[in-house]
């Protein structure tokens, strides 16, 4: 099969806020609002049309994040789904990833109102608009979704485990115990603990996978996903070990999943050394960071990524990430960071004195507005036709 094919379009479905379909979580170049029959906007239209140009070998819009990672070395999302699924043709829905809503309790800085509301107001400070078109978005149609063939659900935010639409819609298949026949999987900040029907989903279903999303050690995480606890953070990680403990054996993986980005990337050793030694049973993944553009680590400064490259060194494919040839955004990044800072009365000082020390010295080539910030978030339009 040609090297631009994919099987999510053809076994999975992604629905994010507002019930708009995507071709996978990563590409907002084709973003279908479900404003018809679910069964419809899914085999009809834009999709129908991405599954007709991966099939014959063509580059698709939107999928330039698998490109990137694939050119610099690093196994992609696409390539992870031939593994799994194979080169299918026919559409047969095996997962359902969904986005509940945007409600979390958390303001990451390589996040958005799309994906937290608590940065909606933040937004129209920093950027003159936010990116979400309201503050408050979710989804309602994934009910409609025929779960016959269902082997996997994938429940994401916003922060899953504080949705009241992520726990209805385990609720049934918890009570009809047909949760005991999918795998879970999720991504949460690790800041609070499931309750009721999800915790239920956590202890029944048949293979558990969680993944919970931490940048750093300390402060420097706190600093990256604002309003978090560290030592919270530390204290569920124990309940999640508890968890293992408690399901059949080999039926569950617990990740700490690092979004490898400008702020932590020369201080990843001190997390993995941190997670090693207390909780040795959890696996370490590392995703980077493609959106916003300026967070991407690839359009660093030529002068800062030698300066941070000892501390990459054993990290073979972010090193490779690293030095790709990007575009320079790092006007941009020290306008964003500033007015973050500002707004919260953080310091970056405080948590990587070597990025700090850095834009103190940088002398910036060109002037950087928020409407020019704004441009690099995706547009979300929830009125989004399947033309």
């Amino acid at each position: 099969m040609h090297d631009t094919y994919c099987s999510l379009p053809f076994r999975e479905v992604t629905i994010n806020n507002g019930d708009v379909l995507q071709p996978c979580c990563q590409n907002y170049s084709h973003q279908i609002l479900i404003n018809e029959s679910f069964e419809k906007s899914f085999n009809t239209g834009q999709l129908e049309k991405v599954r007709k140009q991966m099939l014959a070998g063509e580059i698709v819009n939107g999928c330039d994040q698998c490109y990137r990672e694939e050119v610099a070395g690093i196994e992609s999302m696409r390539q992870r789904s031939v593994k799994k699924y194979g080169n299918v043709e026919n559409i047969e829905i095996h997962a359902i990833q969904i986005q509940f809503d945007n409600l979390c309790n958390l303001k990451c800085r390589m996040c958005s109102s799309a994906n937290s509301h608590l940065l909606y107001d933040d937004e129209l400070k920093i950027l003159g608009k936010p990116i979400s078109p309201k503050k408050f978005v979710a989804s309602t149609t994934h009910n409609d979704i025929d779960k016959t063939h269902l082997k996997e659900i994938k429940l994401f935010g916003g922060e899953p485990l504080i949705s009241p639409r992520a726990q209805e819609f385990v609720k049934d298949m918890v009570l009809s115990n047909e949760i005991s026949k999918v795998v879970v999987s999720t991504y949460t900040n690790g800041t609070v603990l499931p309750t009721d029907y999800i915790l239920e989903a956590f202890k029944k279903c048949r293979f558990l996978d969680l993944n919970v999303s931490i940048d750093g050690v300390g402060h420097l995480n706190e600093y990256i996903r604002g309003k978090s606890d560290f030592n919270e953070i530390v204290k569920n990680l124990k309940f999640y070990s508890s968890l293992i403990d408690s399901r059949p054996k080999q039926s569950t993986t617990i990740g700490i999943s690092t979004v490898v980005n400008v702020y932590n990337v020369n201080k990843l050793k001190e997390l993995d050394q941190f997670i090693t030694k207390e909780f040795s049973q959890f696996e370490l993944e590392k995703k980077f960071l493609s959106y916003p553009e300026f967070l991407r680590i690839s359009c660093l400064p030529k002068e800062y990524k030698n300066i941070i490259k000892h501390a990459v060194q054993d990290y073979p494919e972010v090193l490779q990430f690293l030095n790709k040839d990007d575009n320079n955004y790092f006007e941009e990044f020290i306008f964003y960071n500033n007015s973050v800072d500002k707004l919260t009365g953080h310091s970056l000082k405080d948590v990587n004195l070597e990025l700090a020390e850095y834009i103190e010295n940088y002398k910036s080539k060109k002037e950087i507005s928020n409407q020019h910030v704004r441009k690099f978030y995706p547009v979300i339009d929830l009125r989004s036709s399947n033309d």
